[in-house]
């Protein structure tokens, strides 16, 4: 990386970036998210001003002149970070990490197309920065997979994406990214690494070193290099992926739960991106059943380079974004979903009326019925429910005398989470960070897999 920061790179990465390889002790200050930030970069754009006239004593008229008064001790305090950020560059470049922020030409176009004013503000990474750019393959599925053969078919799939001219992306360090990266490197191709977390630690590895060499490498990342994993953290560097990607390839993935499964189903929500495909070849798996069951698409697996082409060749969904970038947030919607029917509505409020009515009109201190029928022995099946106890019902002579309308059960919240196994899997991982894993998902041992210390050994050996 340069030896000298821009003007503009220093005032984007001290408003928006927490340094966290400078930190020491407590920093109160917050900073600026992607969204807030491209608030204030359009008010500064309007304005006539630049991040780097946020820099020095200008920057109370600065925020005066752009309406943003309010805010000017939270900036002064992130903008007095000049010694934290000295001790965080002197690590990245330590480590070779180059810095690329919104204001530089370098940065990907896909990003602010995509994202328009809540774009990363800025983008780290170490190898070649030409590769962020579409025509790329992205291979995703867990870190710990279930067999060996969904390495096996990672990396051939890879490679077959390298002959064919394409580069690859993977979203993790380990297991299918792992292999998916080994693959397209082995046969001449490129490689892409999006990273959620922990790229200070990842462009140490020295097998990448061949790779950054060649110029056929790039690991990068919009969180800080320092920062560390998070669910939250991968499943936002999958979308990030997404972005650069014409097609996505889902490998593996377990069933509501973990971020390869999240995310390509938030990407289908959204019916805009890249083409997304599981896999057809091997075993099944109820995870990619379950995204094809949501529009994702059965990967046909071509068999030369001829047919690959003609497959990344096929209309994505990147063609159906906004035709001018920056101006429409939100893109209207051509079918709208239609109200639902008063009808239903008007039936259920009169239903409920009319049980109300007959629950008041049966109940016994209410009505102040006399009882005239004798007491008999209560048996163990005619002892009543706690929670008809506890609702003050009356005695089981009343009870009997004027049964009350039976009414439907309110269901428990474990059965109506165990009706959809995919929100059981969901509520699961959100509380323990994981999901439950069966015995037929169990992960394979990682002591005889080669591919675990070295990027360019095949899976198979």
């Amino acid at each position: 990386m340069s030896r000298r920061l821009s003007e503009n790179a220093e005032a984007i990465l001290l408003l928006t970036q927490p340094l966290r390889a400078g930190k020491r002790g407590s920093d109160n200050a917050e900073p600026l998210g992607a969204s807030h930030y491209g608030n204030l970069a359009k008010r500064l754009h309007a304005n006539g001003f630049k991040p780097a006239d946020l820099l020095g004593s200008g920057v109370y008229d600065v925020l005066r002149k752009c309406g943003m008064e309010a805010y000017t001790e939270q900036f002064v305090r992130l903008l007095d970070r000049g010694f934290l950020l000295s001790l965080a560059m002197e690590q990245w470049r330590a480590r070779a990490i180059w810095i690329v922020t919104r204001a530089d030409q370098e940065y990907p176009m896909a990003f602010k197309q995509e994202y328009r004013l809540a774009a990363p503000p800025v983008v780290y990474g170490r190898g070649n920065k030409k590769l962020l750019k579409r025509g790329v393959l992205a291979i995703v599925g867990p870190e710990k997979p279930k067999n060996k053969e969904l390495l096996r078919y990672s990396f051939d799939v890879a490679g077959l994406a390298a002959k064919s001219g394409f580069t690859t992306l993977a979203c993790a360090m380990q297991g299918v990214g792992r292999a998916a990266m080994g693959g397209a490197m082995s046969a001449g191709g490129a490689a892409i690494a999006m990273l959620g977390s922990e790229l200070g630690t990842a462009v140490l590895d020295p097998s990448f070193i061949p790779g950054f060499a060649s110029q056929r490498l790039v690991i990068c990342s919009t969180n800080d290099p320092a920062n560390e994993p998070s669910v939250g953290s991968a499943r936002a560097a999958s979308r990030l992926a997404y972005v650069l990607s014409d097609a996505v390839l889902a490998v593996d993935a377990r069933r509501g739960a973990g971020p390869v499964w999240r995310s390509i189903n938030d990407q289908l929500r959204q019916q805009t991106g890249p083409a997304i495909y599981v896999r057809s070849d091997g075993d099944d798996s109820k995870g990619l059943e379950s995204l094809r069951h949501k529009g994702a698409k059965v990967w046909p697996d071509p068999e030369n380079e001829l047919q690959f082409k003609q497959l990344m060749s096929q209309k994505s969904q990147h063609d159906h974004a906004s035709p001018m970038p920056g101006l429409e947030i939100v893109e209207p919607d051509d079918n709208p979903v239609p109200p639902a029917e008063p009808r239903s509505t008007t039936h259920s409020v009169a239903t409920g009326r009319r049980r109300r009515a007959k629950r008041q009109y049966r109940n016994p201190s209410a009505t102040a019925r006399p009882n005239t029928r004798p007491l008999r022995k209560t048996t163990l099946e005619d002892t009543p429910d706690e929670e008809e106890t506890a609702s003050g019902t009356g005695t089981d002579a009343d009870a009997s005398a004027n049964p009350p309308p039976v009414q439907p059960k309110a269901a428990d919240d474990s059965v109506k989470e165990s009706a959809d196994p995919e929100m059981t899997a969901e509520g699961k991982s959100d509380e323990k960070g994981r999901a439950k894993v069966g015995p037929d998902s169990k992960p394979i041992e990682s002591d005889g897999l080669l591919y675990e210390s070295t990027l360019f050994s095949d899976p198979s050996d």
